[in-house]
């Protein structure tokens, strides 16, 4: 599902649909030749447990940055093996995942996408909320991920009121459903 600026955005669970309103918090990856950066705090209603996998180390503290500015503790995984080792020890039997009600990660990370991660997930009955984000979002990325219950596409450059909003409606259908 598409959370870009102006888009139709939805969460599954209750498929509630909305649209993001256009603003101007750009994040852009270093290598990007004009990126333009805006961290200001923008609390939001729930305040959860994140757990982000990012690669990019400079991304990955901006991200966790603003989140933290919003209330939210945020666990760090560095790429796509550590996201998996996280979860090897936090998905239990069950299908919960203790330690974060919603995830945050980069598709392409070395060891393990996390596209792989969100299906391990679903496969074992995991049904935490997941925010991909991507620089290579084509068509058929975005359809994969919106045919998959409770996550949601973010495409590069990241704005940071949209990951603001895409974590805030994760945990709002996370404690509606519970």
């Amino acid at each position: 599902m598409t959370l870009a600026r102006g888009s139709p955005s939805a969460i599954s669970g209750g498929n509630q649909l909305g649209t993001m309103p256009a603003n101007t918090n750009q994040v852009s990856n270093a290598s990007s030749s004009n990126p333009v950066v805006d961290i200001s705090a923008q609390p939001r209603g729930s305040i959860g447990r994140v757990l982000l996998a990012e690669d990019d180390e400079e991304l990955r503290w901006l991200l966790a940055r603003a989140l933290r500015q919003d209330g939210h503790q945020v666990i760090e995984v560095n790429d796509g093996c550590e996201l998996l080792e996280h979860l090897a020890r936090e998905v239990k039997d069950d299908g919960r995942l203790e330690g974060a009600d919603v995830i945050v990660s980069d598709i392409r990370m070395p060891g393990y996408t996390g596209i792989a991660a969100l299906h391990g997930l679903r496969q074992v009955g995991c049904d935490v909320p997941m925010v991909l984000i991507t620089a290579f979002g084509d068509v058929s990325t975005h359809e994969l991920v919106a045919s998959i219950a409770s996550a949601l596409l973010l495409d590069k450059p990241l704005d940071l009121d949209d990951l603001r909003r895409a974590v805030q409606t994760a945990l709002e259908s996370r404690s509606r459903a519970a």
